[in-house]
């Protein structure tokens, strides 16, 4: 099974480093990891040209693109993706270990989901999404592309409901 990361940073190298290291640090190694690191062309913040991480397993690629808000980003670096699943993160966004074989477990063999996560401080909203290809398939995008900001959550937490 592939996993994709989609990490959209801008104004923040250093805590985008950090936080990729965690995610590619704390995976099982069961499962074959691709990370979109999705960035403006018009940041000034020092970003790297490419991302080599340590282990064989996982294919990095930063993403250098002419969008203006992180909804737009995300979006973009949704439709590069190919894996399987689809885990949306940010510069602050911590996981767990073996966080891939979690989302693999809870998820089981079903397919057109998306998982309700907590995010440490929003109990019933979904803010960053994890779905399946089959979900992000059938509406295209991860959030909403009319939305310039963030406030899609509870959007997309009620179309999940619904």
């Amino acid at each position: 099974m592939k996993i994709t990361l989609i990490h959209a940073s801008y104004g923040r190298p250093t805590q985008q480093m950090m936080t990729a290291w965690k995610w590619f640090e704390n995976t099982s190694g069961k499962h074959s990891i691709e990370y979109l690191l999705s960035i403006d062309k018009d940041d000034p913040s020092d970003y790297p040209d490419s991302i080599s991480p340590k282990q064989d397993y996982i294919e990095a690629r930063v993403i250098k693109n002419s969008t203006n808000t992180s909804v737009a980003a995300i979006n973009l670096a949704a439709s590069m993706s190919t894996g399987t699943i689809l885990v949306v993160i940010s510069d602050d966004f911590d996981c767990m270990g073996d966080w891939d074989d979690k989302i693999v477990q809870a998820v089981e063999d079903r397919t057109d989901w998306i998982l309700k996560t907590q995010d440490g401080t929003q109990p019933w909203i979904i803010t960053l999404p994890i779905m399946d290809r089959v979900y992000y398939d059938r509406y295209g995008y991860i959030y909403p592309p009319q939305y310039k900001h963030m406030f899609c959550d509870t959007h997309i937490t009620h179309q999940a409901e619904l």
